[in-house]
């Protein structure tokens, strides 16, 4: 059996009193079954003060985790904070690693081999730092073919900034920008994965075509540069790049799947857009819209599906950053939807994403690793 312990703190200057009051919340001389691990999601200017690093050098197990926009726990929902929640057990196993070489598929097999245990894990963690060169879809596809395909739910880091250019994440002492940092979960453990999608109610008529795109970077649409197409639509004329944050690409690959979502996390010098994911060429190629009404349904439909699984021994998510932006000074509406829609008798912990990475069930029941934008994701177990 898993046991999720939960705490926070909104210390942010001084790391003694933020270690004090995490040890404090988690009472682990009490609480804290043979084996731990820790996810820590936190504000960026934990890591700036040292604070972050503080907390996950002390406590006495692998401590895995990552910025974000936001987050939330039991008990406590503050934008500029930090959450830790402890995953403890007898009987099932934690083991963490990390890689920086992430354009390298063999790096992966190879950090998770140095730490694996017999057998297939029954849930991987990771992290995923904010990249340019290489696209956050292909870094999960290449963890999940290392870890042979295991049930991977975790996220990509996020921050507050225009540019993202404060986003970390965290393996112990070890904060960084450019490692993916992964939690092995090991034993006789079966969480569950629920997410909801975009309403196509959302999706614009007007299709185009990609005509130019190297992996996640895409170039042109319909023959046209990139930013040149979308200002024809009328996209980001009169508002520069930085508009385009809030605007999913939707692709469709042709092949009767639904179409997915990618995000836009930079621009190049060139005029090239950064996608989270692969633009393959020759992809139809269509512009959504994330809606404040749409946001909420996501949020609670996503909810109800986690408690009709019946299980509460604990509960992670990862709600899309776009969502935060959308809602904007009404942002506090979904996070009441969470607080309130939640049974007191859950522990939960809550990072906003800058791209969500979540196993899909097939019509047998077997997950399939999926990466995700513009959605909210949940595990409970």
């Amino acid at each position: 059996m898993m046991t999720m312990l939960t705490a926070y703190t909104l210390e942010v200057d001084d790391a003694e009193y933020a270690l004090k009051e995490i040890l404090e919340q988690l009472d682990l001389e009490n609480k804290r079954l043979k084996n731990a691990a820790a996810i820590m999601i936190c504000h960026s200017d934990f890591i700036k003060t040292g604070v972050a690093r503080e907390i996950a050098e002390k406590l006495p197990f692998d401590v895995v985790g990552g910025t974000s926009l936001a987050t939330m726990t039991s008990g406590a929902d503050d934008s500029l904070m930090l959450s830790v929640s402890v995953l403890t057990s007898d009987d099932i196993e934690f083991v963490a690693f990390n890689t920086t070489d992430l354009a390298n598929e063999e790096s992966y097999a190879k950090a998770y081999n140095a730490a694996k245990k017999d057998g297939t894990p029954a849930l991987v963690i990771p992290f995923v730092p904010l990249l340019i060169t290489v696209a956050h879809e292909q870094v999960m596809l290449n963890l999940d073919k290392a870890v042979g395909g295991a049930p991977i739910f975790g996220t990509v880091a996020a921050d507050h900034t225009v540019d993202y250019s404060t986003c970390h994440t965290i393996l112990n002492g070890n904060i960084s920008q450019n490692a993916l940092a992964v939690l092995t979960v090991w034993g006789d453990f079966n969480p569950v994965f629920c997410y909801s999608e975009m309403s196509e109610r959302y999706h614009q008529r007007q299709r185009a075509v990609i005509t130019k795109a190297q992996g996640n970077m895409l170039m042109e649409v319909n023959n046209t540069p990139v930013l040149e197409y979308l200002e024809t639509i009328g996209l980001t004329k009169g508002q520069g790049a930085e508009a385009l944050g809030g605007v999913p690409f939707l692709i469709d690959f042709g092949d009767g799947t639904k179409p997915l979502a990618r995000g836009v996390h930079t621009i190049t010098p060139e005029g090239y857009a950064i996608c989270g994911g692969n633009m393959p060429e020759n992809a139809t190629f269509a512009i959504g819209s994330v809606e404040r009404d749409d946001v909420l349904r996501l949020t609670e439909e996503t909810l109800k599906s986690v408690f009709g699984t019946g299980k509460k021994q604990g509960l992670l998510m990862f709600p899309c950053a776009s969502h935060f932006l959308v809602l904007g000074s009404d942002s506090q509406e979904q996070k009441d939807i969470i607080k309130r829609m939640i049974p007191s008798d859950i522990p939960y912990q809550v990072g906003y994403s800058g791209g969500e990475v979540c196993p899909a069930y097939d019509g047998q029941g077997h997950t399939h690793n999926r990466f995700h934008s513009y959605t909210f994701v949940a595990c409970i177990f």
